[in-house]
């Protein structure tokens, strides 16, 4: 991590402790550097889904729009992240995903709708 990405990180913390006071909160602890990427189970938005291939990696039914035989079920096809796991969600979205991946093989057509 750089230091501009340091500095932001730092920014960002400290206008959210100023936020949760102002609102009346209590600040218990906030971290002294940022985790390490890969620790946080809420990682997202690398693959986004989408309608426009310039924007976004899959169409809604996480099918990339350069490999029609690709899908990507993960949670990397959402654009945010929630505060809650995203493990219900990747299944919801899986499955959604399956059944539209039976349609079209079930009516034979094997590439983007």
């Amino acid at each position: 991590m750089g230091q501009n990405e340091l500095l932001m990180w730092e920014h960002s913390k400290q206008i959210m402790i100023d936020l949760f006071k102002a609102m009346g909160g209590e600040m218990w602890s906030a971290d002294d550097e940022p985790n390490r990427p890969g620790t946080s189970l809420h990682e997202v938005g690398v693959c986004r889904f989408g309608n426009d291939p310039r924007t976004s990696v899959t169409n809604k039914w996480a099918q990339t729009h350069d490999v029609a035989n690709l899908y990507i079920c993960d949670a990397s096809i959402f654009p945010t992240s929630t505060d809650k796991t995203t493990t219900m969600p990747i299944v919801a979205f899986t499955m959604r995903t399956c059944d539209h991946m039976l349609e079209n093989f079930k009516k034979g057509v094997h590439k983007r709708p």
